[in-house]
């Protein structure tokens, strides 16, 4: 007797799961097929994406400015001049600091137009955002090599004031650190 009992309940327990019992229904949760993915909002995606713009901004700014501060301001010996070179750490750094300003504006850009959700890419915008991405990276490269001669072959650095002597030191120093672990970085992928 009691056999039939559990059958009866567990009868009732499994209509209840169904839905099919309305009785036992408020009392048995029902399991769900359909699993309700909640899909960010629009303001949710723009914060991200705002957030990361900031991020990389406040990263490259400190460069950008100092670039610009020293170019504009500094008298000890910027502007020396050599025979066989015909930029001085003047023009160096003035141009340093405005490729940052268009570097940091358009990857803002592109960071807030990127569909982060987009699976399927559009080829042609691939292959373009691929070659402008090498682009910057063969400018800054070649930029970069132009400040180090100029700096270490060129330049008379006894005549610099400390905070300019000390920037430019540690500004090369970073930029050589970033190209080695850049291309130890791709050296891994491959």
């Amino acid at each position: 007797m009691q056999e039939t009992n559990t059958l009866h309940s567990q009868a009732d327990l499994e209509s209840a799961i169904k839905g099919e019992n309305p009785m036992l229904t408020s009392f048995v949760p029902i399991k769900s097929d359909d699993v309700a993915v909640k899909e960010p909002s629009l303001c949710g995606k723009l914060l991200v994406k705002f957030c990361f713009a900031l991020t990389f901004t406040a990263l490259m700014s400190p460069f950008i400015i100092c670039d610009m501060y020293f170019a504009l301001t500094d008298t000890s010996c910027i502007h020396q001049s050599f025979d066989k070179l015909y930029i001085t750490m003047y023009n160096y750094l003035y141009i340093s600091s405005i490729f940052g300003i268009v570097v940091v504006c358009i990857l803002t850009s592109a960071i807030m137009c990127l569909d982060i959700e987009k699976k399927d890419r559009n080829e042609c915008g691939e292959v373009c955002s691929q070659l402008f991405g090498w682009v910057l990276k063969l400018f800054g490269l070649a930029w970069s090599i132009v400040g180090f001669v100029i700096f270490w072959g060129y330049m008379d650095t006894s005549k610099c004031a400390k905070p300019v002597y000390n920037y430019l030191l540690a500004k090369f120093i970073i930029l050589i650190v970033t190209i080695f672990f850049e291309s130890t970085r791709k050296k891994s992928k491959n």
